[in-house]
């Protein structure tokens, strides 16, 4: 299968170190570079690309304006970003897949593969009206996407979920605005996605949010302002309590 492919980014750099890592993807055809956006649009409303690589901050136009000008919900659009974690993280949040400059081939293959392990398009609007929120609040109030398990797609603010626990290869949320959901991310991309100050992994298939924990005992049993007990693993003690001192 064949996936054709448009480049949209102002660094040249960064577009021939990409090009140069998708030549190694035999199955990804460019058909379309641009260093500035606004000559893309005509090209994009012919061509109908099934896949852009597309940079966020650009002088002639944003990544967000030119995906405001084009018929979106026909391709699927991956961010090609430079090395911030506040723009990863609501990169994150809103469920777009993202890649960091330089790009290495590992990560462009895990992105390819994500491309071929989705059953149907992405309706992107919603999830980059998203972003554009979360670019501009603070982090502690990101409203989170996750795509469950059978219930299609949950939003919500990170800020109210209590608790992940693991669930084989998913997760199951427990959060202040519904009871609970199964979402299709192992509890390891949970906790990078939630990684801040705020949240902690106490146990294997435990992470928590600190602003629900009520107290820590003797015997490594945490309760939560819910009353829910679960084990902190001996091996995670010393990193819990500092991070409960912080």
């Amino acid at each position: 299968m064949t996936i054709r492919t448009i480049i949209v980014d102002d660094d040249s750099y960064a577009i021939e170190s990409l090009k140069y890592v998708m030549k190694q993807i035999p199955e990804l055809e460019i058909i379309g570079v641009f260093t500035n956006p606004k000559e893309s649009i005509a090209f994009i409303q012919q061509e109908k690309p099934d896949l852009m690589f597309l940079d966020i901050r650009m002088p002639e136009m944003s990544g967000f304006e030119l995906l405001d000008q084009i018929e979106s919900d026909s391709m699927e659009v991956i961010f090609v970003t430079g090395h911030n974690q506040y723009a990863i993280n609501a990169l994150r949040y809103s469920a777009l897949d993202y890649l960091l400059k330089p790009v290495t081939l590992h990560d462009l293959s895990a992105s390819v593969l994500r491309y071929h392990q989705r059953n149907e398009r992405i309706m992107i609007q919603s999830r980059l009206l998203n972003l554009k929120k979360n670019l501009s609040v603070k982090e502690e109030d990101f409203d989170l996407v996750l795509l469950t398990k059978s219930e299609g797609e949950k939003k919500f603010r990170a800020a109210d979920i209590i608790r992940c626990e693991a669930d084989s290869n998913y997760t199951v949320i427990y959060a202040t605005t519904e009871r609970k959901f199964t979402a299709s991310k192992t509890l390891g991309d949970l906790e990078n996605m939630l990684a801040s100050n705020q949240f902690v992994r106490i146990h294997k298939s435990h992470l928590i949010n600190k602003r629900f924990i009520k107290s820590l005992n003797r015997n490594l049993e945490m309760t939560l302002s819910d009353e829910t007990v679960l084990p902190v693993s001996k091996r995670r003690i010393q990193e819990v309590r500092k991070f409960l001192t912080a």
